[in-house]
């Protein structure tokens, strides 16, 4: 596991840092198991904002908006690192989901521990937008479902004549 080390609290209750100081449960604690663990320092990597509750992440970022931190010599996404930190381990072949859509946010309470389908279907890429699709847009029919996919019954048979009439006029079919 690793510490999150955020400043340190002063002698008079305050908080030696430039930023505000951060809930309590950010102040990770040690125990002896965990005692070879790294130590994670985030005091100037992240910055409240109050309008939206996001802790945006002002560090290295991966190129794709996703904030980036080396611990122990290994590249791990920050979001990822802050959520196992305060909340605990990820399960294997779970991911992270952005609640807040705002992919430099590592605020824990806008991050929630899901299957990586839940993730993509919540998100606005064309997978998650074709699965909203109800209806096919060139008729209007309703979709039917099946081995995993779904076609247009409408669609289907007016491809189905197409073609028949195709071959018709080919001479590959009899009935001409």
């Amino acid at each position: 596991m690793i510490e999150l080390r955020g400043g340190a609290p002063a002698s008079n209750g305050g908080w030696i840092s430039d930023r505000p100081a951060p809930p309590p449960s950010f102040i990770g604690t040690r125990t002896e198991a965990d005692m070879g663990a790294p130590r994670l320092s985030l005091s100037k990597s992240w910055i409240p904002v109050t309008e939206t509750g996001c802790w945006l992440w002002t560090g290295a970022d991966n190129g794709t908006g996703y904030g980036r931190i080396t611990v122990a010599g290994k590249f791990l996404l920050a979001h990822r690192a802050v959520y196992e930190a305060l909340r605990g381990p990820i399960q294997d072949g779970m991911t992270i989901d952005h609640l807040c859509r705002i992919r430099c946010c590592v605020n824990p309470d806008h991050l929630e521990v899901v299957s990586m389908k839940v993730n993509i279907l919540r998100g606005f890429g064309p997978t998650a937008i074709n699965s909203k699709k109800r209806s096919c847009p060139r008729c209007g029919g309703a979709y039917s479902f099946c081995k995993g996919g779904r076609h247009c019954e409408g669609c289907n048979e007016r491809r189905r004549v197409e073609r028949r009439n195709e071959r018709r006029a080919a001479g590959l079919l009899a009935g001409n």
